[in-house]
This record gives structure tokens, sequence and C-alpha cells, in this order.
């Protein structure tokens, strides 16, 4: 039986570029892509992203700092990463004299769609996909493959679009483009 992957720990400090590596293997590691409902992988994250296999391999292995990317680096990677500039700077530890370059201008759920939800879960969602209260949900509304989440009812639940128990009356709110659960760590670990 296939071993499940361990999350890599983000370290408690950021103070080199391996330790920058690390923080990024963890966000992968902690995330589900909703293309695959599998964790990041490096292909993945480099075909989404657009940027190339080998430039993220070197972040990931401490060869370049993270915390040292460009404007159109970070342009291309917070918005997958789900995350504003002030988030980025807090999660990789970026110094303050790097904020200037480090940073898009702009919240990452407008980047992705102009149409894109941020929906943090109140409740559990059950479904075909269970989501726990707190996980961060990027909802793209009327969008009706992968996973989409539906409105049942006063619930939210989670099914696959070509799914056979998607029940009568239920409202599709959209395909779900990924699932954060670092918010809700960060929270569970203070």
């Amino acid at each position: 039986m296939p071993r499940k992957p361990v999350a890599t720990p983000k370290p408690e400090k950021i103070i080199d570029a391996r330790d920058a590596g690390l923080a990024l293997k963890h966000w992968m590691k902690s995330h589900i892509n909703p293309r695959t409902n599998q964790r990041w992988t490096l292909d993945e994250l480099a075909s989404v992203t657009g940027i190339s296999r080998t430039t993220l391999g070197h972040y990931l292995s401490g060869n370049r700092d993270l915390r040292k990317i460009t404007q159109p680096i970070a342009q291309k990677l917070l918005p997958v990463l789900g995350m504003t500039d002030q988030e980025f700077w807090d999660y990789f530890d970026v110094p303050q004299k790097r904020w200037a370059e480090v940073r898009v201008f702009d919240q990452p759920v407008q980047r992705l769609e102009a149409e894109t939800l941020h929906i943090v879960a109140q409740d559990e969602i059950k479904g075909e996909w269970p989501i726990a209260v707190g996980i961060h949900l990027y909802v793209q509304p009327d969008e009706g493959t992968g996973f989409l989440l539906f409105k049942v009812g006063d619930e939210l639940r989670t099914y696959r679009s070509d799914s056979a128990f998607i029940p009568a009356g239920a409202k599709s709110v959209g395909a779900i483009l990924w699932a954060d659960a670092e918010p809700l760590l960060r929270a569970l670990r203070r």
C-alpha cells in the first residue's frame, strides 16, 4: 500500500533561501490543486504559474532565494498561492527592504478572474469532497467541470460535475479552483 507523502514542515523563521524553499514545499504539500484533486507537484505549479520548472526547482532547493523574486515572477506566483503581497511577505519572512520589488499590487482573487469567489467554510461542507470548518475556498462562478460547490437549501456541498449524486434542486455556486488550509493551520498553531 503506497504511503501518503508527509507534509514538509514550514520553518519557524525563514532566514535564508533554503528555508524559503522549505516554506514553498510546505505550501505545496498543504494545499490541494483543484485540477488534480491532489497536492501540488513541481510540474503542475510550473504549468499553472507559467514559471519554468527549472526556476521553481531552484527556489525549492534554495539555490535561489524566493524572498528576492522579481515583480514579474511575483505576478505569476502569488495568484496561484492565493496570497496578497502582505501575506506573501509574512509567510516567507520577506525583509521590508525587498517589499518594493516583491509585490503585485492587488489581491490574488481579483487577479485570478474578476468573478472568483473567496469563501471561508463556516460549517463543515459535506459531499463527495468534505471540507472542514475554516478552510478557504476559491470558486469560479458559472464553471461546470471538476469539483463543484453547490447550494442545497441552506448548506454548501461539493460534488464532481459528472456525479450522479447531485440532489435535485441543488444550485451550482461554481467550480472549486483550490482549497487553502494554511489559515486554519496557522490558527491551530496559536
